[in-house]
């Protein structure tokens, strides 16, 4: 009885250590930042001889994977522009799938519009148009990978897995250690005292028989043991 005893804080023990490291467990692996979608304000002047000719012509537009864009769209020199970025590269001369593939604004001029979309393309180089004056009003619009904020960390698996594999031999030591001291400290023990008549006194310690005596003869010779 006593031995489960020992047996049932021995497993309670183990399961305390292995609750209480569970919060620790948490900070071994790399905690990656979820992606957020980010507005993207962009301002397009046009002109004939391109978009924003009076400062940087063209300019690269550089955005991620589902930001949103809210694109600022004015005639700089009177004349109707449209603003067309060419998703699935088929030319600008292919309006049709406006704005379903190819995002693309309403005709404007001098009074200033704002055409919004979501960036629902793959990663890649793609080219945005003036529809009216496709040949000169062009530019490079990048879409880059959903960003992370985040740098990748190589993760050691072993290492990683070791300090459980330790603690796992330890716990189970541990209880086999304590099982084992159980069992065998309940084993009956015999202490034996010799007199100089040769009459031997044993004393058998046990639980059911706390004392047995027994006598030996000179010249005989007598094995003792437990009795069942």
């Amino acid at each position: 009885m006593r031995s489960r005893t020992y047996l049932f804080f021995a497993l309670l023990l183990a399961l305390l250590v292995v609750v209480g490291a569970q919060p620790f467990t948490r900070n071994l692996l790399p905690t990656v930042q979820k992606a957020h979608a980010t507005n993207v304000s962009i301002l397009l002047i046009g002109f004939i001889t391109g978009w924003n000719a009076s400062t940087t012509k063209n300019p690269t537009i550089t955005v991620h994977q589902d930001d949103v864009v809210a694109l600022g769209l004015r005639s700089g020199d009177g004349a109707p522009h449209q603003f067309l970025l060419d998703g699935d590269n088929d030319g600008v001369a292919d309006t049709a799938d406006c704005p379903t593939m190819d995002p693309c604004s309403t005709t404007f001029s001098t009074t200033t519009i704002t055409y919004t979309f979501t960036i629902n393309l793959a990663a890649g180089t793609y080219t945005y148009y003036c529809t009216v004056h496709p040949t000169s009003m062009l530019g490079a619009f990048t879409v880059s990978p959903v960003s992370v904020g985040a740098t990748t960390i190589p993760v050691n698996k072993l290492a990683l897995v070791a300090p459980y594999v330790v603690f796992a031999g330890l716990v189970v030591a541990l209880i086999g250690t304590i099982v084992y001291f159980a069992h065998f400290s309940r084993r009956p023990k015999t202490i034996c005292s010799f007199s100089p008549n040769a009459r031997s006194i044993c004393q058998f310690r046990d639980h059911s028989n706390p004392r047995v005596y027994l006598h030996a003869s000179l010249g005989m010779t007598t094995r003792v043991r437990p009795l069942t």
